[in-house]
C-alpha cells in the first residue's frame, strides 16, 4: 500500500490551505489499516470548512423566508420563492408593461408580443437578460421594482428595417424601430438578444 500511496494525515481545503487531520498529521503516513480513518477525516474536514458561510446564508435566508417555512419547502419551491419562476410568464410581463411614444395596439407592438410568445423558454430568458440584465421575473406584479417599458425608437430613419432594437437594462426598457413586418421584427429581436 505505502509503495503506491504516500499520503499523510493532511488535506488541502478549497482555498488551498493545508489542514492537519490529526495532531502531527504532517508526519503520520496513511497506512492500509488507517485508510478508512483518513478518508473519514478528510470528508469531515471538507464538509466543515464552509460551516460559517452556510450559517451566514441561512441567517440571510431566514430574514426573507420564515425559518419554519424553509424547513417545509423543497429546494425547487425555495428557489422559486427567492428567484422567481424559471420560465418567463408572458402574461405577467404584459401586465407590468408600459408604453411610451406608442400604444399597445400599434402593429409593431403586436409583432413584438407575438414574437416573444413564440420564442422558446431559452430565448425568452435571453430577452429578459437583454432588456433587464436578469434571467427571471418577480413572482407577482407587486414584486416588480419597476415596469417593463416598450417604446418606439426615437431615432427615426427612412429604413427602420435595417436597425436593431435598443435595450436600456437600468430602466428595464426596449426601443423598437417601426419594423414593416413580423418576420423582420422577429429576426432583428433574435439577433439582438443572442
Amino acid at each position: 500500500f505505502n509503495d503506491l500511496i504516500q499520503e499523510k494525515f493532511v488535506t488541502f481545503l478549497s482555498d488551498g490551505t493545508e489542514k492537519e487531520l490529526i495532531s502531527g498529521g504532517r508526519n503520520v503516513l496513511v497506512t492500509f489499516d488507517k485508510r478508512q480513518e483518513y478518508a473519514e477525516l478528510v470528508e469531515k474536514a471538507r464538509l466543515a470548512e464552509s460551516v460559517k458561510q452556510a450559517e451566514a446564508i441561512r441567517k440571510g435566508l431566514i430574514m426573507i423566508v420564515p425559518e419554519g417555512l424553509v424547513n417545509m419547502l423543497t429546494w425547487r419551491e425555495l428557489e422559486t420563492l427567492v428567484c422567481g419562476k424559471p420560465i418567463l410568464d408572458i402574461e405577467l410581463l404584459r401586465q407590468n408593461t408600459v408604453y411610451r411614444f406608442c400604444s399597445e395596439n400599434d402593429l409593431v407592438i403586436e409583432y413584438f408580443w407575438r414574437a416573444l410568445t413564440e420564442f422558446s423558454p431559452e430565448e425568452r430568458t435571453m430577452y429578459l437578460r437583454f432588456v433587464w440584465g436578469r434571467s427571471r421575473l418577480p413572482l407577482t406584479s407587486k414584486d416588480f421594482p419597476m415596469k417593463h417599458q416598450i417604446e418606439t425608437l426615437k431615432k427615426v430613419t427612412a429604413e427602420p428595417d435595417i436597425m436593431l432594437p435598443v435595450a436600456h437594462t437600468c430602466f428595464f426598457s426596449i426601443e423598437l424601430p417601426k419594423y414593416s413586418s413580423y418576420e423582420i421584427l422577429r429576426e432583428k429581436l433574435k439577433y439582438a438578444i443572442t
